[in-house]
């Protein structure tokens, strides 16, 4: 077998944190976390800290940071290698070190702006143990690692985030994200690569108006869109062979190419109607309103006669019509 194991183990989590508010404006909060993982006898120690500083009833700013742990998938732990040996079974905790600084502005007539700027430093991240492999464990989207790896991958996050929130009043509300980020990892040659999720942008856009409509009826009117800057793939190798039924990776160039950027809008409209003991609401939803066909790039296949990749189309123009009935 590919995995095999079996006993048990337990995975111990004990913390303590202590808060402190300094005057009316300045909130300090400290804390320790430890994880610890009885299955090889590791574990992180996980010190954290904020400040939220209140500037003005409207205004906020925070400073944080801290050490996070992760366990593995249990999976990749008990690869079993041809001589029987489990490689894996002494990798250590995956770590990541967060800094945050967040600012909140309360605007008047139910609007509010946040905006956070963040950087994480990856260490002890499982990766091929060869200067020549650019394998990194946190790339595999499914599945568990089935070769021996050694915990000396680093990686890199840091971006913005961007919301503008208006609160629900006046029959409407209103919700719009929007990030701008980098995601890039490094293996045993020390070099810097883009990771599977480095799409660098991505956003959201939701909204809703609601009219009242004759006696106690309700029209309803929303949309939201979802916008993704396209995944990063790694390119196929071109000298690989011809008969290869499985897809052979260019690992010299890891996610260096990228598929097209995704775009989604949705609609809802509906009729509600409100009774002294009882309520029903017809709604007609329409997902992927301009029909775009989109990329899924993380359900592609292999076709080795092509000996290229066949990607997945998302669904276009779907119209679902609801009733609900409540008592």
């Amino acid at each position: 077998d590919v995995v095999d194991g079996d006993g048990n183990a337990f995975l111990w989590q004990p913390y303590t944190q202590f808060g402190l508010k300094v005057g009316q404006k300045l909130t300090v909060n400290t804390g320790l976390h430890i994880m610890y993982l009885s299955l090889n006898k590791t574990r992180s120690i996980e010190p954290r800290s904020s400040l939220l500083y209140r500037i003005n009833p409207n205004h906020t700013m925070s400073l944080a940071a801290g050490r996070h742990g992760k366990v593995l998938p249990l999976g990749s732990y008990f690869f079993k290698a041809g001589n029987g040996d489990l490689p894996n079974l002494e990798l250590d905790m995956m770590k990541s070190t967060h800094f945050v600084w967040a600012y909140d502005w309360l605007m008047k007539r139910n609007w509010r702006l946040h905006i956070e700027a963040y950087l994480q430093k990856l260490i002890d991240i499982p990766v091929v143990d060869d200067i020549e492999r650019t394998f990194w464990l946190l790339n595999m989207t499914e599945g568990y690692a089935t070769e021996p790896l050694v915990s000396r991958g680093k990686g890199e996050n840091k971006g913005v985030d961007i919301t503008l929130e208006k609160f629900f009043s006046k029959g409407w509300f209103m919700l719009a994200g929007f990030s701008f980020f980098n995601s890039s990892y490094s293996p045993l040659n020390g070099k810097s690569y883009n990771t599977q999720y480095n799409s660098r942008t991505a956003g959201t856009f939701t909204s809703g108006r609601e009219w009242k409509w004759k006696k106690n009826k309700t029209m309803g009117l929303g949309g939201k869109v979802l916008y993704n800057g396209g995944m990063p793939i790694s390119p196929l190798l071109a000298g690989a062979p011809v008969n290869s039924r499985e897809p052979v990776l260019d690992e010299t160039r890891p996610f260096s190419e990228t598929v097209p950027c995704y775009f989604r809008m949705d609609a809802r409209l509906t009729l509600r109607k409100d009774r002294t003991k009882s309520a029903w609401m017809i709604a007609l939803d329409i997902q992927n309103l301009l029909g775009i066909n989109n990329t899924d790039a993380l359900s592609r296949r292999y076709d080795p006669a092509a000996r290229e990749w066949i990607y997945k189309k998302s669904s276009g123009f779907i119209p679902v019509i609801s009733y609900q009935l409540d008592f």
